[in-house]
């Protein structure tokens, strides 16, 4: 099945390969370069796979998805849900995806840019302080 992968350093959303049946979680964690990861559930019940340990490590790279609370340090797996909580392919499309995230990258102790996935080159300079409500602005736009 296919899953989108958001790449916050090369500044990417493809579609990538996820085994249909059997164990997934080789290929979960070799697409977020992991060792764990959580899920968060998008509004629509998609499930944006994250590196649980990613603000632990040196992160300078981050994704924010529109709908949700915060940025996530790293790479993310989207991928859908079943009722029994198992992995499908997801129902949000990789184009409605790019034009939900948001590349965040830091660039200073206290200053980020912030690239739409949608078109990259469009960067905004950001006080680190202000992400989260000029996102949270433009969510409500």
């Amino acid at each position: 099945m296919l899953a989108h992968l958001i790449d916050p350093e090369s500044r990417t959303i493809t579609s990538v390969e996820v085994p249909d049946t059997g164990d997934k979680l080789p290929a979960i964690y070799k697409h977020l370069r992991c060792d764990t990861f959580d899920v968060a559930t998008l509004p629509n019940g998609d499930g944006l796979y994250v590196d649980d340990e990613g603000l632990l490590k040196p992160a300078y790279h981050f994704i924010a998805v529109r709908g949700m609370p915060q940025p996530f340090a790293g790479r993310g797996l989207l991928l859908g849900m079943d009722a029994n909580g198992r992995s499908v392919a997801p129902t949000t499309s990789l184009e409605q995806l790019t034009r939900d995230v948001k590349f965040i990258e830091l660039l200073y102790a206290n200053v980020v840019v912030v690239r739409d996935a949608i078109n990259p080159s469009h960067e905004r300079i950001l006080p680190l302080g202000n992400v989260l409500k000029t996102l949270a602005e433009e969510a409500a736009e």
